[in-house]
């Protein structure tokens, strides 16, 4: 489904990265979640968020054969999505 009325898109909040210290201090997880984000709710179309309303019915784990194991894990008390032996993974918007 498209909406040709959809101008521009802003994706907040996703970041993907290695920082070896987590391996160096023994930590296999982060410490801390991403920031609480300041948007009007009316101006957000959330996937995954604490703070917003998510859209219903995204599949974080479209099983096309990946090694990757999702899950969920809480950090400060807001969940966050966690990918663990990632080679390649898709999110399915409804």
């Amino acid at each position: 489904m498209t909406d040709a009325t959809i101008e521009e898109v802003f994706i907040d909040n996703i970041i993907f990265y290695f920082d070896p210290n987590f391996m160096e201090l023994g930590v296999n997880e982060p410490t801390t979640n991403a920031p609480t984000p300041t948007q009007n709710a009316a101006n957000v179309i959330s996937l995954f968020s604490d703070s917003y309303t998510d859209e219903a019915g995204t599949n974080f784990f479209v099983d096309w054969e990946q090694t990757t194991v999702v899950s969920q894990l809480p950090i400060s008390g807001k969940a966050t999505l966690v990918y663990n032996g990632l080679n390649y993974q898709g999110i399915e918007l409804k």
